[in-house]
């Protein structure tokens, strides 16, 4: 028998291939490269959000975050990662308590647990794609969000956003059933994942809609009053709180982090803000995102869903456009914000690819007779090669060595020790202790090292003029002492490989004088 014929048999058939394909593809995307820039520590400018306050847990015993500008679901995950990580170090002879140990290795197991949630999205993706749709369009949509640079570069970091995409996906998974059967049982788990969702990032408890429009589509038609939708709602906000129970206890301080984090957005991130938000996360989709075809698929695959209209389809269609009109609506724009809804948009491109596939059949049967899959096939692959290769140029950058953390060794090795040396945040550092001594004074050093991502942006910070950033490059970066070359298209920004500038300041110069703060 042909391996074709086996695998028809087989009771997942051409589907479970492809499925294994983008588990296996998924999991090697997400899960490689997570030491990038060990063993120093600062190489993301927003994983110490979550990875102090889990390791200050490990190290006190209180579970309390006292911090909740984010939520608090993945710091706890991560707190049971690290506790493993910790029994296995002292087993392996790294540590001999909780005193002793080294943040690196932690750091490592934060960034493979994010990858984990990250690869695990895909089987949520296909098991929920399954249950709307088919086999088919399931096998794409996790083979297109396989290979979706967004979210295999965000599966590297310990930030919330991977995490809550996957939260997102199983209450999908979890809506559907309610649509379907509609039981108390899966009204309990539909709030309760949704809880667990927001409790993963403020922003997606906008998926809680999906319990309503479950409830909508549940085929007992119930009322709004009855007793299962007022139990899928109390079980949102109780899934909330077991995830991010001290967002109750500390009421006052929990609503002033949320206050900061809004007014945050409302007012600009330095770098990451504009105007016509919406229509840039849009265009980054298009573009950076699944790419121009995958995209198009995306939106004949919605078209599709609305046309053939079912009630349930709502609960992949209006969270995603719901969710980008309010992320749209603030100044600041984070691309990785779109996290939540990546999963539900790779549902629509399977919906497309698999629904034009049959409507060009349905339109021109000899087409379809003639070539069928063999032509649906090479082109549904050269649809994916587009993110695919932006995707593996990014899993490469990371895989190779960092530029700081060669620069690292080359200011190890080559700066006099007991020089002054003044380093912009998330350039270089775990340096020796006492061999140098780091500057205060972004003005006044002997040696600077920076990068070409932040640089400009760090020397605006809090009032300080942009114009003081050119005097300095004028003065010491026309000449520097080192130049590690990373990529000037780097999309992860400033976190893998930058160049790194190393200068050295010249002592016949006069010091420049530090402007006065704003």
């Amino acid at each position: 028998m042909r391996l074709p014929e086996i695998i028809k048999r087989h009771p997942l058939g051409w589907s479970g291939l492809v499925l294994g394909v983008a588990l296996i593809l998924g999991a090697a995307l997400r899960l490689s490269g997570a030491d990038f820039c060990l063993p120093m520590e600062h190489c993301h400018p927003d994983e110490h959000w979550l990875l102090n306050p889990a390791l200050k847990m490990l190290h006190t015993g209180d579970f309390n975050p006292h911090f909740f500008i984010y939520p608090t679901l993945f710091i706890y995950v991560l707190l049971a990662v690290f506790s493993l990580t910790f029994i296995v170090g002292v087993s392996a002879g790294l540590w001999g308590g909780v005193g002793s140990i080294k943040t690196a290795p932690f750091l490592l197991a934060g960034r493979l647990a994010a990858g984990l949630l990250g690869s695990l999205t895909l089987v949520g993706v296909y098991a929920a794609a399954k249950r709307l749709l088919d086999r088919e369009s399931a096998a794409v949509a996790a083979l297109a969000l396989a290979v979706m640079p967004l979210h295999v570069s965000n599966s590297h970091f310990i930030v919330t956003d991977v995490p809550a995409g996957f939260f997102c996906t199983l209450a999908l998974l979890a809506a559907l059933r309610v649509a379907g059967e509609g039981s108390a049982r899966h009204y309990r788990y539909a709030g309760l994942l949704a809880g667990f969702a927001a409790a993963a990032k403020y922003n997606a408890a906008l998926v809680g809609i999906n319990v309503l429009i479950a409830h909508w589509a549940n085929p007992r038609r119930e009322g709004y009053f009855s007793p299962n939708l007022v139990r899928g709602i109390l079980w949102c906000v109780l899934g909330f709180f077991i995830a991010s129970p001290y967002s109750f206890f500390e009421l006052t301080r929990f609503l002033d982090g949320m206050a900061h984090e809004i007014a945050h957005y409302r007012s600009g991130h330095i770098g990451h803000q504009g105007d016509y938000n919406r229509l840039f996360y849009l265009v980054f989709l298009g573009s950076r995102g699944f790419g121009p075809v995958l995209t198009a698929l995306g939106l004949y695959g919605a078209y599709s869903m609305v046309r053939r209209f079912r009630r349930e389809y709502l609960l992949v269609l209006v969270f995603p456009v719901l969710y980008i009109l309010f992320l749209g609506g603030y100044k600041v724009r984070f691309v990785r914000n779109l996290m939540p809804v990546l999963p539900y948009l790779a549902i629509w491109i399977g919906c497309g690819a698999v629904a034009l596939f049959r409507d060009v059949r349905a339109s021109w049967p000899r087409v379809g007779r003639i070539a069928g899959w063999k032509l649906a096939t090479p082109g549904l692959l050269m649809a994916l090669a587009i993110p695919g290769s932006i995707t593996l140029s990014e899993s490469y950058d990371l895989a190779r060595d960092d530029t700081r953390v060669t620069a690292r060794q080359w200011v190890i090795d080559n700066i006099p020790p007991g020089s002054t040396i003044y380093y912009q945040s998330w350039s270089v550092d775990a340096l020796p202790p006492g061999q140098f001594t780091r500057s205060r004074d972004r003005w006044n050093w002997d040696y600077y090292i920076g990068t070409d991502r932040l640089s400009r942006k760090y020397f605006a910070m809090k009032g300080w003029a942009r114009e003081k950033y050119d005097e300095v490059v004028e003065a010491y970066q026309h000449q520097p002492l080192m130049v590690f070359q990373g990529r000037k298209d780097n999309p992860f920004y400033y976190t893998a490989n930058p160049t790194v500038y190393i200068m050295k300041r010249d002592p016949t110069r006069e010091r420049i004088k530090a402007p006065r703060a704003r």
